[in-house]
């Protein structure tokens, strides 16, 4: 009985505390607002200040750049070091300053500066994504983070919608704010009030040590007695002992994941870059019909997150991973068809981009990805793993970019697509040829 009583006790630790998940959920829907509110305009932004699509990848690729190279060290520090709350603080600040530049619109440079600056401030993403990985039992992990997912793509869907009704036209003290720079503004105004929350949160936020989460699970999935009393008291050994460097993992299924991550994202990424290019420069439709593509491709995949957060009480991870590439094949098939139809433009081309940007922009990748990383490497690197996939996603998103921001022309895009399909079927064969070692990592209930 009091063992019994034991276990009770600690499963209810296992359950993520609720500030932690209000406090990741608002993140996430920023994170969402930021992204799609900037994605719609920049062409706009850009083009007004004399330069072309190609420093259009630059600026939007800088963003991601500086999340590439500090998300991964951040993470690490936050592994070895603690103070959570203080790198959190940090990158609010940040991102708080890279919006103010990014709306100063009397050089080219400023916008650069700005989304450079705050692609620092997503660092601590992989931060509060190691959190969910420790607080979460296996059961409930890949619903929870198709949750998470879920509150990003409501800040998609509300970013665009905003955006078409709020544009900025005014003049203060020579400073022109239109329909560009207009995002950075608000942006900075609710980074700022974000800010203001993170100063509030508790002192020993996300102090959640790997050991305490090892005995949780190991004790709540005890059926014999002898058998796992031996192999909690062997995990707790080996984890209490003067180990403050463990060993990072890297064998197939994880480096598997990054790359399926890594090629999701860039067949995602891929579309929200060539939306506004196909949509102004080959349909001549304007800046509101570009933001209506993005607002019902938002809803589209808010509509899809939701059908997936049902369906993750009744499928593992790898089927859900699974389904998401499936839904790539189909956005890269119909980028082919206006590859080949380029010089045949017809009203049929609007319905296919609006197809196009729905199937083409969802990316469930990371978030069934991320619950499955957390299976297979060790709690203690929660953070370092995490981070590093957060920044392989912004790693996939600045080579799709640069490479998109070269491609648009008839053949560039047609050989750019056939390239896309074959990434897709080499990882479709590799994640084949792992998918029964996968099933075997995450043992639970579900069918």
């Amino acid at each position: 009985r009091l063992k019994e009583s034991m276990v009770l006790s600690m499963a209810t630790q296992r359950s993520p505390k609720l500030w932690i998940l209000i406090f990741i959920c608002v993140r996430n829907f920023t994170d969402g607002c930021e992204t799609y509110f900037i994605a719609p305009t920049a062409w706009y932004y850009i083009k007004s200040l004399g330069q072309s699509e190609k420093f259009l990848a630059l600026v939007l690729t800088s963003f991601n750049l500086t999340a590439v190279i500090i998300s991964p060290i951040v993470g690490y520090m936050a592994d070895r070091f603690g103070h959570i709350k203080l790198l959190i603080v940090f990158t609010y600040v940040v991102k708080v300053l890279g919006n103010l530049l990014y709306s100063i619109n009397v050089s080219a440079i400023f916008p650069l500066m700005g989304r450079t600056v705050s692609g620092i401030g997503e660092s601590s993403y992989g931060i509060l994504m190691g959190q969910v990985a420790l607080h979460t039992s296996e059961e409930n992990r890949a619903g929870m983070f198709v949750f998470l997912e879920a509150t990003y793509c409501l800040g998609t869907a509300f970013g665009p919608a905003l955006g078409s009704f709020i544009t900025f036209n005014a003049n203060i003290l020579g400073w022109e704010i239109d329909a560009g720079n207009s995002p950075g503004i608000v942006l900075m105004c609710v980074w700022l009030v974000s800010l203001v929350g993170a100063l509030f949160l508790p002192g020993d936020f996300g102090e959640k040590s790997a050991i305490e989460k090892v005995e949780v699970e190991m004790v709540t999935s005890a059926t014999s007695d002898t058998d796992d009393d031996r192999t909690l008291t062997d995990e707790h050994r080996r984890l209490s002992e003067d180990d403050p460097k463990p060993s990072i993992e890297c064998n197939s299924k994880v480096l598997c994941l990054f790359y399926l991550i890594f090629w999701n994202e860039f067949f995602s990424s891929t579309a929200t870059f060539c939306t506004p290019l196909l949509a102004m420069e080959l349909l001549h439709l304007k800046l509101i019909h570009v933001k209506l593509y993005f607002l019902n491709s938002s809803l589209t995949t808010l509509l899809l997150f939701i059908v997936m957060y049902i369906a993750s009480d009744y499928f593992k991870e790898q089927k859900i991973f699974l389904f998401s590439m499936v839904l790539q094949i189909g956005a890269i098939s119909l980028l082919t068809s206006f590859a080949f139809s380029w010089d045949h433009v017809s009203y049929v081309h609007y319905y296919l981009l609006l197809f196009y940007v729905s199937l083409g922009m969802p990316y469930f990748a990371f978030s069934s990805g991320s619950s499955l990383m957390s299976k297979i490497t060790d709690p203690r690197n929660a953070a370092f793993f995490q981070g590093t996939s957060f920044a392989t996603v912004h790693l996939s998103i600045v080579a799709s970019r640069v490479t998109a921001s070269f491609i648009f022309t008839k053949i560039g895009l047609i050989c750019f697509s056939l390239g896309l399909a074959f990434f897709w079927l080499v990882g479709v064969i590799w994640y084949s040829v792992l998918y029964r070692s996968f099933e075997t990592t995450g043992q639970n209930s579900k069918s």
